[in-house]
């Protein structure tokens, strides 16, 4: 037996979900507090892609549909570090 195929993926589903309603959350309570997208929205980007990707793989989904998810969480890793290093040059 796969042990893939044990795994539930409405936990994931729920994950997901979650990240869902922290992005609302950030947006509505980051604007309030002077928050910029720009400082989460790499970051949460990036887990969802990872998130994404791990459905994909226990789901059954074709090699590179993964692998694109893969690399969109790596995309977004780089945007969150660049952004990152940026505001930490601009600030000193």
């Amino acid at each position: 037996m796969n042990p893939a195929a044990a795994w539930p993926l409405w936990w994931l589903d729920l994950a997901l979900a979650a990240i869902a309603a922290e992005a609302l959350w950030l947006a509505w309570r980051g604007r309030r507090a002077g928050l910029a997208p720009q400082d989460w929205l790499w970051c949460l980007a990036a887990g969802l892609g990872l998130l994404l990707a791990m459905r994909a793989a226990l789901a059954g989904a074709a090699l590179p549909l993964v692998g694109a998810c893969l690399a969109v969480a790596g995309l977004c890793h780089w945007l969150d570090l660049r952004s990152r290093r940026r505001t930490a040059a601009a600030t000193g």
